[in-house]
C-alpha cells in the first residue's frame, strides 16, 4: 500500500493565501498502473455544461493537452469524450468539470497524482476544474478566468511537475483573472523535458489524437 505522503495533491488557486484545504472527494483511489507515456488517455467529464460552452471548452482542454505534446518531450496526451470506450478510464488521466471548495471558493484547479514507480513514467490521474468560476469564451473578454491556462496547468501536475516561485511559468501557483493564454515558459519545458526526456525514437509515430463523442 502506498503511503499518502507520496501522493500528490496540486492545486492552483485564485490568489496569494494560504493553501486551502483538500477538496472532498477527489482523491483516486490507491489501485496503481503505469501508463505509457507515448499514449496517455486524458478523459473529460464535461457534465452540466450547456450545449453553447461544451464546443468551447473542450476545445480549451485539447488545446491544453497539444501544448504539452509539442514541448519537445517524450509523451503524448490522447483526448477523449468521458463517454469514448476505446480506452479504460481507470488507466488514464481524467478532467473533470465539478464545484471544488464551496465554503472558500479559492481554488480554481486540483489535481490527485498516484505516485510513480520511475521519473520518466506516469501513473492515473484526476484533474478538477472549478464549475463555479467564470471562464472567458471569447478573446478579449474580461471578468473571467482562461480555462485553457488552469487545464494547461493541472495536465503539468498529471505529468509529475511541482509549483514553480516564477509567476511567468506555467506552473506558478496562482492564476489570474482575465489573463491571456499563458505559453510554456523555458523552466517549463526543461521540467517536462527532463521528466520524459526523447530516448532513441521518443514518440514518433505516436501522434495527438482528438476522439470526442457528438454531444446530444
Amino acid at each position: 500500500m502506498f503511503s499518502l505522503l507520496a501522493i500528490t495533491l496540486a492545486m492552483f488557486t485564485h490568489d496569494a493565501h494560504a493553501t486551502p484545504p483538500t477538496p472532498s472527494g477527489s482523491k483516486l483511489s490507491m489501485a496503481s498502473e503505469e501508463i505509457n507515456p507515448c499514449q496517455i488517455p486524458v478523459y473529460v467529464n464535461l457534465a452540466g455544461v450547456s450545449n453553447e460552452l461544451y464546443p468551447i471548452y473542450s476545445k480549451a482542454i485539447y488545446d491544453a493537452a497539444l501544448t504539452w505534446n509539442t514541448a519537445g518531450a517524450g509523451l503524448r496526451f490522447r483526448v477523449r469524450d468521458w463517454n469514448y470506450t476505446g480506452d479504460r478510464k481507470d488507466g488514464a488521466v481524467s478532467v473533470v468539470y465539478t464545484e471544488i471548495d464551496p465554503v472558500n471558493n479559492r481554488i480554481i484547479g486540483y489535481t490527485h497524482r498516484l505516485p510513480s514507480t520511475g521519473s520518466h513514467t506516469i501513473q492515473r490521474a484526476r484533474v478538477q476544474i472549478n464549475s463555479t468560476d467564470p471562464y472567458c469564451t471569447q478573446p478579449g473578454q474580461t471578468g473571467c478566468y482562461e480555462m485553457f491556462n488552469v487545464v494547461l496547468h493541472e495536465l503539468g501536475h498529471a505529468l509529475g511537475l511541482p509549483h514553480s516561485d516564477d509567476p511567468s511559468d506555467v506552473m506558478t501557483l496562482h492564476v489570474k483573472i482575465n489573463e491571456s493564454r499563458r505559453t510554456l515558459s523555458a523552466a517549463d519545458i526543461h521540467a517536462v523535458r527532463s521528466r520524459f526526456p526523447l530516448n532513441g525514437a521518443g514518440c514518433e509515430g505516436q501522434e495527438e489524437s482528438f476522439a470526442w463523442s457528438k454531444r446530444l
